[in-house]
């Protein structure tokens, strides 16, 4: 069985951190980039609703798409999202120390790709299934990021970020490969953004996620991960204070590209951090990239081995 170091969960949780950036898009194509626009008349120009809009509704129509993503770290990923069993799955693929890291999500199951016969679970068991009520330390992270990731499929929250906090720029013409696209750029005043967002949802959410994540690195449980969620009022509100003191001022920054039928082929995150970090996410292959289970005579189930 393969094992992760302290730098593959790092990029898994890059990229988890990344799908909770996403943008949202309408249309009708399959907004595949390098293909040429068709339309002969210049697309309507978005409002900012319809431009926080755009991805959501696109992948709400479509019920599946292919990411490109790139945090600046050198290590791209490529991910698809599919809703056409009601239930966002995903399919994951990057590069993990030089080894190729293949991950699906299927509803409350990950299971991961193991091609080396010396490190399957298994003879013959190229994939091993990571189940959400293993008492494995590994199952139980790996469930627990990429189920963060699957939040890439859950724009409602950052579109409401962008329609109650967001300035609308553009749109600029502009390319992404060969195809001719519109840039919109919307500026969020995280005062306002902060107001907008359920705080305390987001963080109960994310203490979960980060005691799975300091479980698996074998670091003991930080108390003050539990009171984030439990914190008071006032507490919460210290907490705002102190989030927006740490910005400065500074404005997450959104992109997004839409092509001539005013769906979406690119999208950007730029983070209101002293160094900008900024993740770029390209957009392909609407509605013919579904995500299924692998056959099950490939699958063996993650020994449950006791929690510590």
């Amino acid at each position: 069985m393969r094992r992760f170091s302290a730098l593959t969960i790092a990029g898994l949780v890059a990229v988890s951190l990344t799908a909770c950036g996403g943008s949202d898009s309408a249309g009708s194509g399959s907004g595949t980039p390098g293909a040429k626009a068709s339309a002969s008349t210049a697309p309507k120009t978005l409002a900012l609703a319809e431009v926080a809009g755009l991805v959501h509704n696109q992948l709400k129509n479509k019920k599946s798409v292919r990411m490109n993503v790139d945090s600046g770290d050198g290590s791209p990923a490529s991910v698809v999202v599919s809703n056409e069993n009601g239930t966002p799955a995903l399919e994951i693929k990057m590069t993990s120390e030089g080894k190729a890291l293949r991950l699906i999500k299927i509803k409350n199951d990950v299971f991961m790709e193991e091609k080396d016969p010396e490190a399957q679970v298994a003879p013959g068991k190229t994939f091993t299934r990571f189940a959400a009520d293993s008492k494995n330390l590994l199952a139980k992270l790996m469930v627990a990021l990429v189920g963060a990731m699957s939040s890439i499929a859950d724009t409602g929250q950052h579109r409401a970020l962008m329609t109650s906090g967001g300035t609308l720029a553009g749109p600029v013409p502009d390319k992404v490969v060969d195809t001719p696209a519109q840039r919109y750029t919307v500026s969020i005043d995280m005062a306002k953004a902060l107001e907008t967002i359920d705080l305390r949802k987001y963080l109960t959410s994310n203490v979960a996620l980060a005691r799975e994540v300091t479980k698996g690195l074998g670091v003991k449980n930080d108390p003050a991960l539990d009171k984030l969620a439990k914190m008071s009022d006032a507490d919460l509100a210290k907490l705002k204070a102190n989030m927006l003191k740490a910005v400065e001022g500074r404005p997450l920054t959104y992109e997004v590209w839409a092509d001539a039928q005013n769906v979406p082929v690119k999208f950007s995150v730029e983070a209101p951090t002293k160094t900008r970090d900024k993740t770029t996410v390209t957009l392909f292959d609407w509605g013919i990239s579904p995500v299924n289970a692998p056959p099950a005579e490939l699958v063996a189930d993650m020994p449950d081995l006791p929690l510590n």
